[in-house]
């Protein structure tokens, strides 16, 4: 379950919620892209220029963390 708190912006949730973690964007030159990884930290690393991170259910839904604009 995810936990939005509205002040200030901040998500959680709970690791085992989630089977894969998953970033998709666009580089810097405009070219599409899709990451998959089952590790957090790892995902959270990329540098992303314009893109989204997600996690992804046993189900096969996405749910989207964070979306990122430069």
């Amino acid at each position: 379950m995810i936990i939005r708190d509205k002040e200030s912006g901040q998500i959680s949730w709970d690791a085992d919620d989630f089977v894969t973690y998953e970033v998709t964007g666009v580089d810097v030159y405009g070219k599409r892209f899709k990451m998959r990884s089952d590790n957090w930290h790892h995902v959270r690393m990329i540098n992303l220029y314009r893109g989204t991170r997600w996690g992804v259910k046993s189900d096969g839904r996405r749910v989207k963390l964070q979306k990122v604009y430069s």
